[in-house]
């Protein structure tokens, strides 16, 4: 079922986007781990895109998507860190990056990301 909601995600988000054209996505039931990786790299991709392009509330929202299919993706909550920091939300920034951390299963680069995100949040808080 996660894998079906997943490839829908991924069929609206993509069609919004008006530089890309459409493209399809299988949505079988036998999908392979791989695909299901693809997709998400698909939407980080996009996160990173919109950032780059400074659209932040679009990055916030494709991030949203995502982890409203992945609730538990430590990568998805980092980069909505990182947008909430780029809005001047810090007090999010910095939840969400401490949700990156329970997620992260034990990733020190991820870590060390979020740590580094929760100080600056905290300095420019003050």
């Amino acid at each position: 079922m996660m894998k079906i909601t997943l490839t829908i995600l991924l069929l609206v988000l993509y069609s919004s986007c008006a530089t890309h054209k459409p493209q399809v996505f299988k949505t079988e039931k036998t999908e392979e781990p791989a695909q299901q990786i693809s997709g998400l790299s698909y939407l980080i991709d996009e996160i990173d895109l919109a950032i780059q392009r400074n659209r932040f509330d679009r990055a916030a929202e494709i991030a949203q998507r995502g982890l409203r299919i992945t609730p538990d993706n430590a990568v998805l909550w980092q980069r909505l860190a990182l947008v909430e920091l780029k809005l001047g939300n810090y007090a999010q920034a910095e939840q969400n990056a401490l949700r990156s951390i329970r997620f992260s299963s034990e990733n020190r680069e991820l870590i060390g990301i979020n740590n580094h995100l929760i100080a600056e949040a905290r300095a420019l808080s003050d």
